[in-house]
């Protein structure tokens, strides 16, 4: 196991969405199965929290790119892409708002409640043409675009307007499921292709695209299942409880939050920090350096030792701990140095 890597990977922003996403799921199942019975602005909360470290975070983004001048000319992609992502974002928490409104007052029409998210999909189709002009990576950019037409099919068949049976209205998700299964068996195929042919990457990237490509098609799957088992229950045709309901989605949200430590990126003007976050969480807390550079493997000393002893059988197996290709005696010495970039701002 490779702690250097671990952190070198870590999406810091994918973690906080993906984990706000999964309590907030648990708390909506039980909501909806009437285990608890508080409103859904509590049951909103963990989506408030990601709005407040975003609205913060770019808040405090801002405030460092005007008292640094110096830093705008070689940032100023990263600093727009992130105030595009917060007015996205911004777009999302109004309509959480409207939702939790007619959830408990009854008192919008669908389609009023949905507004933001149709302003949503448009700002998303001016955000991915910025973005491919800027060879900007696009995610929650593309599934606003292509998300578009479903807000539409959701906002009539709530108001009425359609008498269509769920699994139709939902047409274009299963078309984005399908396209989403062809990027897995791709995913799945690069990574056998990587792990059985030994010269195309380094240990380290074909264990990375392996453990991907086991994450995201277990995510597929559960996504899968967990549509299939929601359609049947708004079309009445099973009675399982939400909490049964939403189980193979939250086991899709735990593997995608996960994957977060294997999928490196981020903008670096997230508060300010005008770096990666590893980076950013070394300079802040130096003890964590030590424990940064450490690799460390389990092996087993009994075949060391039948050699050894010509043969015999033993049943007690031992150890050892291994420090950057050494031993736990050579590793003790070393000294942990911080690395340092000239070139890096201040």
């Amino acid at each position: 196991m490779n702690l250097q890597s671990l952190f070198y990977h870590f999406n810091a922003s994918k973690f906080v969405v993906f984990f706000s996403l999964l309590l907030f799921s648990i708390v909506l199942s039980l909501r909806l199965d009437g285990v608890v019975t508080c409103s859904y602005w509590a049951v909103f909360t963990p989506l408030w929290l990601w709005k407040l470290m975003t609205f913060s975070g770019c808040a405090v983004g801002v405030v460092v790119w005007r008292r640094r001048p110096q830093n705008r000319p070689e940032a100023k992609i990263d600093f727009h892409a992130m105030l595009i992502s917060v007015s996205l974002q911004l777009l999302i928490f109004i309509f959480e708002i409207l939702l939790c409104t007619r959830l408990e007052s009854q008192s919008l029409h669908w389609r009023s409640v949905f507004i933001p998210l149709f302003l949503f999909g448009v700002a998303c189709i001016a955000s991915c043409v910025w973005g491919c002009r800027r060879d900007r990576n696009l995610e929650l950019e593309v599934w606003g675009c292509i998300n578009t037409l479903q807000f539409v099919f959701l906002a009539l068949r709530l108001d009425g307007v359609t008498s269509w049976k769920w699994k139709i209205v939902l047409i274009p998700l299963w078309i984005e499921l399908a396209l989403a299964g062809l990027v897995v068996l791709y995913l799945i195929g690069w990574a056998t292709l990587v792990v059985c042919g030994n010269e195309v990457l380094a240990p380290d990237g074909r264990q990375t695209s392996a453990v991907a490509a086991l994450f995201v098609s277990v995510g597929f799957i559960s996504a899968v299942t967990f549509m299939g088992l929601l359609i049947e229950k708004v079309d009445d045709i099973n009675d399982l409880p939400f909490t049964g309901i939403f189980v193979p989605l939250h086991i899709a949200i735990i593997s995608f939050l996960l994957l977060s430590f294997a999928q490196k990126g981020g903008n670096p003007w997230w508060f300010g920090m005008r770096k990666e976050f590893c980076d950013w969480l070394f300079t802040g807390l130096p003890w964590l350096q030590e424990y940064g550079n450490v690799s460390f493997t389990w092996w087993s000393n009994r075949g060391r030792e039948d050699n050894a002893r010509g043969g015999d059988i033993h049943t007690d197996t031992h150890t050892q701990f291994c420090y950057e290709g050494k031993s736990a005696k050579d590793a003790s010495k070393d000294v942990v140095m911080k690395i340092v970039s000239i070139a890096e701002p201040d």
